[in-house]
């Protein structure tokens, strides 16, 4: 069963929805649009929360007159692709921009609440990787040459 799709633009953050049985990617019209529906898409494209949305005029984006728009029904009662629906315009003259946590993006703050040290040895495929002699970020041993961590912590 196909199933409608999400994506951000790069540099502008504007939602594009793909709506099954229509080809094509098609801005979100900001009408009837709410936080929980913002909250909903961000985790539908992996990310953990909502960070901001808004709307955005039209006349602020470069829009072709042929563009068509996708329109969330108004007080949907689930976010499947049966309550979304294909226009020619936004009511509000307002598409969606949405801003979701950044994947991979280093914490600000520390994560472990009430956490206490391990004995060396205690959890043998855990490892700490160094930079000089400073932590830089943690891995799990997948093989005696192999260590897996997270993107943010060999790409700056």
């Amino acid at each position: 069963m196909a199933s409608v799709s999400f994506r951000i633009t790069t540099g502008t953050f504007l939602l594009e929805v793909q709506v099954p049985g229509a080809p094509g990617w098609r801005l979100a019209c900001h009408d009837y649009w709410s936080l929980a529906l913002g909250t909903w898409v961000c985790r539908q494209l992996g990310h953990l929360r909502l960070t901001h949305h808004k709307g955005v005029n039209l006349t602020d984006v470069q829009a072709d007159a042929a563009q068509e728009f996708a329109q969330i029904l108004p007080n949907p009662v689930s976010n499947t692709e049966d309550v979304w629906q294909i226009r020619h315009g936004c009511e509000s003259g307002r598409i969606v921009a949405l801003k979701c946590s950044e994947c991979g993006a280093r914490a600000r703050d520390a994560r472990v609440v009430g956490g206490s040290d391990a004995a060396p040895g205690r959890w043998p495929w855990q490892v700490s990787l160094h930079l000089d002699t400073q932590h830089l970020c943690g891995g799990s041993l997948v093989a005696p040459e192999w260590v897996v961590t997270a993107a943010h912590c060999v790409h700056r």
